[in-house]
């Protein structure tokens, strides 16, 4: 249900909000390849922001969905991204995907 409403939104609107809930439902319920399709998704939408390239590493170093390659190269696309402000929350993710390389 949550996803049919996420899904018109996401006709409606420009923003990456009601994907990435749609992803993480996904995940939930180990529709790992429809998770990776909506984090995807949010990445073409809004490819200067780091939470969804965050969410995606993070699904590919999974142990259900582990996929290496896809990991290094997400890691390498989020150290192009030209972050205007650095939050705590941006620190915080970038602490956590040292952890994954």
């Amino acid at each position: 249900m949550s996803n049919t409403i996420m899904k018109e939104l996401c006709m409606r609107n420009g923003d990456i909000a009601p994907l990435l809930i749609i992803a993480d439902n996904y995940e939930k319920l180990g529709q790992y390849k429809m998770c990776e399709s909506y984090l995807r998704m949010a990445i073409n939408r809004l490819p200067d922001r780091v939470y969804p390239y965050y969410k995606l590493a993070k699904l590919y170093s999974d142990p259900n969905f582990k996929d290496i390659n896809k990991l290094k190269k997400t890691l390498y696309d989020i150290q192009k991204i030209q972050i205007k402000v650095f939050s705590p929350a941006t620190k915080q993710m970038f602490q956590e995907l040292e952890t994954l390389k």
